[in-house]
């Protein structure tokens, strides 16, 4: 069994991975970044598993996946190799944000329990500029056509000082939990994934894209007032669709909404059909240490949110 340092994942990534961006090692370096936590990983029997190490009292600490979707990479035998590795290093508990479009929730482990949180909408965007637009419900159609008539043009971008100064004024308008706010260092080590990064502009909104082993993922966005008013969000996502498809690229997965069946998860799913069920999974490894964790944080160690302990004051389904 191998617990590894970034460095040492980055280097088994090389070797083995396949290019997907939710794996690469600058996205996990990014990630700390952005969350409380030590980038490291798990390599056993043909399996790799990124994820952050956050630390907690008396030198114990708990796993959380970065922000995005991750989990395990590849299949094996490698669940109670990895547990043994955790109780070594007084690891309390793992919370996993599994990849809807790789389905890696089926090698989660049997002592992993999980969650389907929501369909994510995942675009087939085999078809020509015709056939996407067609697919949309027509108020997208519509919503489309009227940015086009409006002049509006999503363009390539690196201009990531840009996008972190929209996107933060758009989760401050939102009043959105801190954890949905992120610095400028975050987007500047987002950088380093290089072509595996894609930022589209179209003035008033603009949303930054991963891609690679096959799909782009809509991953940040941003936009103003004037960007609702000139649908410039629906010329970005379908320039997303047609950039994904010249690349040779099979699908572009929008995501979903903050929860099953909000307005976000319905604009999402204007662009088209194409779905793909997207889970969490939560493991105590040890029960214990999680029970007093979580009475010193006064809340109830079987309550929803995981883990019980890092409920913030207004909590949502995970950490």
């Amino acid at each position: 069994m191998s617990w590894l340092s970034l460095d040492e994942y980055a280097e088994r990534w090389a070797a083995e991975g396949d290019g997907d961006p939710y794996f690469e090692p600058a996205f996990l370096r990014a990630s700390a970044l952005g969350q409380d936590g030590e980038p490291a990983a798990f390599a056993h029997d043909g399996v790799l598993y990124p994820f952050l190490v956050r630390p907690l009292p008396d030198g114990r600490a708990d796993i959380t996946t970065a922000y995005g979707f991750g989990g395990p990479w590849g299949s094996g035998d490698w669940r109670a190799a990895f547990r043994a590795a955790c109780a070594e290093r007084g690891v309390v508990s793992e919370f996993v944000r599994f990849h809807p479009v790789r389905g890696n929730q089926a090698h989660a482990g049997d002592d992993v329990r999980l969650t389907h949180v929501q369909d994510m909408v995942v675009l087939d965007v085999a078809a020509d500029d015709e056939e996407l637009v067609r697919r949309m419900v027509p108020q997208a159609r519509n919503k489309l056509r009227k940015a086009i008539r409006r002049g509006v043009a999503a363009e390539p971008s690196r201009d990531l000082e840009r996008f972190w100064g929209m996107y933060s004024d758009a989760m401050r308008a939102l009043g959105a939990d801190p954890s949905y706010h992120f610095g400028l260092d975050y987007f500047e080590a987002l950088d380093g994934l290089g072509d595996a990064l894609l930022m589209l502009d179209a003035g008033p909104a603009a949303a930054l894209f991963l891609r690679g082993a096959g799909a782009m993922h809509y991953f940040l966005a941003a936009s103003t007032e004037e960007g609702r008013r000139t649908a410039a969000a629906n010329l970005v996502i379908y320039e997303a669709m047609r950039t994904a498809r010249d690349a040779g690229l099979a699908v572009l997965n929008l995501g979903g909404g903050l929860r099953e069946g909000d307005a976000l998860q319905a604009f999402k799913c204007s662009f088209g059909p194409g779905r793909r069920p997207y889970y969490v999974g939560a493991s105590v490894h040890d029960q214990g240490a999680y029970d007093r964790l979580s009475a010193a944080a006064g809340a109830a160690s079987d309550e929803a949110f995981f883990p019980a302990y890092r409920r913030p004051a207004t909590a949502h389904a995970g950490s």
